[in-house]
């Protein structure tokens, strides 16, 4: 996936975080296999979205993060926040 490309459109600093998360993603989960839907970039275990962790979903002025079965994480420092939802991946 061509990140500059994907990301040319964004303003600047937005276009620098989600190059900074897919940056880190591929440093901490090199086999990644990347997925795109629609605004959504997905990093998986394999090419079906059963094996989805990550999610990046570049906005023009937000970048969230997503992370496949958070909700159910634990949380104690209660750092995580949002709704659990679908991507439609």
């Amino acid at each position: 996936m061509d990140f500059e490309r994907e990301f040319s459109g964004l303003p600047p600093g937005i276009a620098a975080l989600a190059d900074q998360l897919q940056r880190l993603f591929l440093a901490i989960f090199p086999e990644a296999e990347i997925t795109r839907d629609k605004n959504d970039i997905g990093y998986c275990f394999g090419k079906d979205y059963k094996g989805l962790v990550f999610v990046i979903s570049p906005y023009q002025r937000y970048v969230p993060l997503g992370i496949a079965q958070g909700a159910s994480l634990e949380d104690p420092a209660s750092l995580m926040q949002g709704p659990a939802r679908s991507t439609g991946m």
